[in-house]
């Protein structure tokens, strides 16, 4: 961790839940469907300006450190942005470690099905497996998990889902 990190998190002047704009990159996935050849699935990136926090930053980026950091310095792990929360970014980009760390640190019902919602649609059992265990999901959220990872054809998660 450099010094400067180091340095403004321990300075009581500087607000750890601050929202600054940054440029976040986010898998995105297309499923092209052809009549006579094979249908074509696109992997790729898009690039989009938002409000985050750096607690949400250093979720989507998987820096347990650094998150550690945050939380022991009273980042908001509930803090909901445009794009979720920290949990939703850490359950999206599957970091299991870091989801596990803000779940720990008293991310609230809302988070955390807001975090089992994109896990479910973007393929992540591990993180499905988490928010499931945390019991801070309702049952009709976790039904509509059920039917995001039905129709993306995510068996696994269906299958822990239906446990």
């Amino acid at each position: 961790m450099s010094k400067i990190v180091a340095d403004s998190l321990a300075n009581p002047l500087v607000d750890v839940n601050y929202r600054g704009t940054v440029s976040l990159r986010v898998k995105c996935t297309d499923i092209i469907q052809h009549e006579e050849a094979r249908d074509e699935v696109k992997i790729g990136y898009e690039e989009f300006k938002t409000d985050v926090t750096a607690l949400f930053v250093a979720a989507h980026a998987g820096h347990v450190d650094l998150i550690r950091r945050l939380l022991s310095a009273g980042a908001d792990v509930n803090q909901k942005l445009f794009r979720g929360y920290a949990t939703t970014a850490a359950a999206r980009e599957g970091h299991h470690q870091v989801l596990g760390m803000l779940l720990k640190a008293g991310a609230s019902q809302a988070a955390c099905e807001d975090a089992l919602l994109e896990a479910c649609r973007h393929g992540q059992t591990k993180a499905a497996e988490l928010l499931i265990s945390s019991e801070m999901t309702r049952p009709g959220v976790s039904v509509h998990a059920l039917v995001y990872a039905s129709c993306r054809g995510f068996v696994d998660i269906v299958a822990t889902l239906i446990k």
